[in-house]
């Protein structure tokens, strides 16, 4: 019988280490709390001997990082990769140079906290100067000119290297398109720090926490570039050394993973989430899970809880060995990538005895059997208890950070007179949104109809339930997020990442309570969500969105679907809706999916997106005069008579037809579409529009060279938006009976019953 030796966990040594540096940190959180609440005069030398002895250890036992902590990299904020080095500094001695002294950062916080809420009507202690907005500079600032002085790096000065390393440039800002600006030196900037999922409730708040940047002077380039920095929380926090509202506490974080932070998330969420998180298992049949004690694979007692994982599978089949049989039982092989070993052990240390992980738990050479699976995948995420999501690194081989091998990214401390300073990690949203694992198809889902997800990325773990996000470096009063009796949150939190409408927040998430509109929408803003990731094959294009549909076709308003596109059943909006799945557009070019019709968004790759998919009152009105389906056996099939049967490859409407007029682009020939599409370049019935195209790279002044062929076009009214109306393009098939899809005009106006430009006519195509 196998048991837990088998798995190659981390030795006696290295799971001591790991210890120690939980003690560590176990000293290290508490100071916040000791700071906030001393009395500068009385407990100063204490908390400088606290800083003192972390530095020390860590500044032993982290030697070999030292190579990675070179202060002249620029820092990047546009990606993940360049932050791994970046934020490498580890915790360093409390000495700073006299420079970063004369800044005078400890009067400052002490000054902030006696102006109001936005640093106005203040006189402030050299080098610090508050500037109003003017016509040269857009918004008003508190900043200090340095000079070069952070760009030299010639003492060790771990305040130096920190504010070095947060530096934005030219080259690495998104926020400025000017490429020549005089360098005149840098400025530090100054701002209030407002946590990104609190909103209204933090605002009303006169605590102190703000944010430092360093950034370069000249032509206002600094203050456009500052968002970059601000809004992923890149930069420096700086805490004063006396009150901090309860509420929100930027903090400090284990150099491992904390099971007892994560344990309270837990708990919390399964004594008071009862509306939202928790329901009836759903029906499953053949499920194996793994029981983390035995290593065996057994059948699942639909009475004991489990946990999910989430992944990216590696390139490499010999990432694990092949599962074993041992006297009859089914059990792990001994050679296990470090995600499933770490979330082996994740498990247990969380209480719970059973996993299920895919790659184990469904035969994978038993197609009919892993074809049964897979469509029920839905039912086994939701009924986990929580999923474990590996977000770190590019596959399974890189571990689950803070938990085995892996180390977390070190967090930079440097304690002032009166202030603390520390890195706060980029925002977890920001950090999974940009993760190899978020660019997978078949994990969006995964994600998705988890009532629970714990995703672990390089820094910290993040926690989001059906009613609540949390995550290590900022600390939450859980009680005052929620509503009174702590079934929901309140409505100023932000919405966690994972599935729901850019438009809605967790507090909102009644599903009984929500209209057809927001529904519809959030369907529509999961397809948007889940074009934007990549499939293995071609095949899987529905397949890894089917659970999705699946859910949706058991809510309240009952969606149906014909491939991909969504409709409302016995609704009398149902056409109409259905319509509007259609208006779907690329922003880049697509690649074609010849196994899917071209009017489906499943027959490409490629985002989409939708002109509006949120939960507004406002209705979409179809213009078509008839839509039907033709199956294979050449009948045609009504909306209504439609099921889930992938027959009806080809959609046959009758539309009105508008022709493109000489004179309708009338652009400046833009480098790019992008460029084209905000001046709306194009005129159709005498207004303005956009082109959104698909099946290929050529710019708007190519295509209307290309439109010049009548012949092989056709512009069709789908229907409107307000005042917006939608022209699909269709393009003759060689065969010169039917039509594919190419792309989709939006015409700034109700061009309904517009009959005053060019040739109109109404017409039935056949679209493949």
């Amino acid at each position: 019988m196998s048991n837990i030796n088998i798995v190659p966990f981390p030795d006696q040594n290295s799971t001591n280490h790991a210890r120690e540096k939980n003690q560590d940190w176990n000293d290290n959180h508490h100071i916040l709390s000791d700071v906030r609440h001393m009395k500068a005069s009385r407990k100063e030398p204490r908390i400088k001997r606290w800083f003192h002895n972390l530095a020390q250890k860590y500044n032993s036992t982290d030697e070999q990082y030292d190579d990675e902590r070179s202060p002249e990299r620029n820092f990047h904020p546009s990606g993940t990769s360049n932050l791994v080095q970046e934020r490498s500094l580890s915790l360093q001695s409390n000495d700073i140079c006299d420079e970063c002294r004369s800044l005078n950062l400890d009067t400052l916080i002490r000054e902030i906290q006696g102006s109001n809420s936005y640093f106005v009507s203040a006189q402030y202690t050299a080098p610090w100067v508050w500037e109003e907005a003017s016509e040269i500079r857009a918004t008003s600032r508190l900043r200090a000119s340095v000079g070069f002085r952070y760009r030299r790096q010639q003492n060790a000065c771990s305040l130096c290297r920190a504010l070095a390393a947060s530096r934005i440039t030219p080259e690495t800002s998104s926020s400025t398109g000017e490429t020549e600006v005089k360098d005149i030196g840098d400025a530090i900037l100054v701002t209030r720090y407002y946590p990104s999922h609190l909103l209204r409730v933090f605002r009303e708040s006169n605590k102190v926490a703000v944010c430092l940047c360093l950034v370069p002077l000249g032509r206002d380039l600094g203050v456009r570039a500052y968002p970059d920095q601000h809004n992923s929380q890149r930069a420096l926090v700086m805490l004063g050394s006396f009150d901090v509202p309860d509420l929100f506490d930027p903090q400090l974080f284990s150099p491992s993973f904390d099971s007892n932070l994560v344990m309270s998330w837990l708990n919390y969420c399964t004594q008071n989430h009862r509306l939202l998180c928790r329901f009836e298992p759903l029906p499953v049949h053949g499920v194996k899970v793994i029981d983390c004690t035995t290593l065996q694979i057994e059948d699942h007692n639909v009475n004991t809880p489990y946990v999910s994982l989430s992944y990216v599978w590696g390139k490499s089949k010999d990432a694990c060995g092949p599962v074993e049989t041992i006297r009859g039982r089914k059990s792990l092989p001994q050679r296990l990538s470090p995600v499933i070993r770490d979330s082996i052990q994740v498990t247990k240390t969380l209480g719970y005895r059973y996993l299920w992980i895919d790659k184990f738990c469904i035969d994978q050479d038993a197609a009919e059997l892993k074809h049964d699976q897979i469509q029920q995948m839905d039912a086994i995420y939701k009924n986990s208890e929580l999923t474990i999501i590996g977000a770190a690194g590019q596959d399974e081989s890189y571990g689950l950070p803070g938990v085995g091998a892996r180390g977390r990214r070190h967090q930079f401390v440097a304690k002032l007179d009166g202030a603390t300073l520390f890195w706060n990690p980029i925002d977890p949203h920001e950090v999974i949104s940009l993760s190899h694992w978020s660019t997978r198809g078949w994990t969006f889902q995964e994600a998705l109809l988890s009532r629970r997800r714990l995703v672990f990325t390089e820094d910290q773990v993040y926690f989001q339930c059906n009613t609540m996000n949390c995550f290590e470096s900022n600390h939450c009063a859980l009680d005052k997020l929620h509503v009174k009796n702590r079934s929901k949150t309140i409505e100023s939190v932000r919405a966690g990442i994972f599935g729901n409408s850019k438009h809605q927040n967790p507090g909102k998430l009644v599903r009984d309570e929500e209209s057809l509109n927001e529904s519809f929408g959030r369907y529509l803003s999961n397809v948007e969500d889940y074009t934007s990731r990549k499939l293995s094959f071609d095949e899987d294009s529905l397949n890894a969105f089917q659970g999705i549909i699946r859910q949706f076709s058991q809510e309240k308003y009952a969606i149906n679907h014909v491939w991909g596109l969504a409709y409302p059943s016995d609704c009398k909006e149902s056409l109409d809706l259905f319509v509007h799945s259609l208006t779907w557009m690329h922003r880049t070019k697509a690649r074609r999916r010849n196994l899917f019709p071209s009017w489906t968004w499943a027959g490409w790759e490629g985002k989409i997106i939708y002109e509006s998919c949120s939960g507004t009152k406002t209705r979409f009105v179809g213009g078509l005069h008839d839509l039907r389906f033709r199956t294979t056996t050449n009948k045609l099939l009504a909306l209504e008579e439609m099921d889930e049967d992938r027959d009806h490859a080809i959609l046959v409407i009758t539309a009105k037809v508008f022709s493109l007029a000489p004179d309708a682009y009338h652009g400046s020939s833009p480098h790019s579409r992008r460029a084209a599409r905000r001046s709306r370049p194009w005129s159709i019935a005498g207004r303005g529009a956009r082109l959104w195209w698909s099946s290929s790279d050529q710019t708007d002044a190519e295509l209307a060279e290309v439109f010049e062929e009548t012949s092989r076009w056709q512009f069709v009214f789908v229907g409107r938006l307000l005042l917006t109306s939608f022209l699909m393009v269709l393009e003759s098939c060689e065969n010169g009976r039917t039509w594919r899809r190419a792309g989709m005009f939006v015409v700034d106006a109700d061009i309904t019953n517009f009959r005053s430009h060019g040739d109109q006519r109404v017409s039935t195509f056949e679209i493949e």
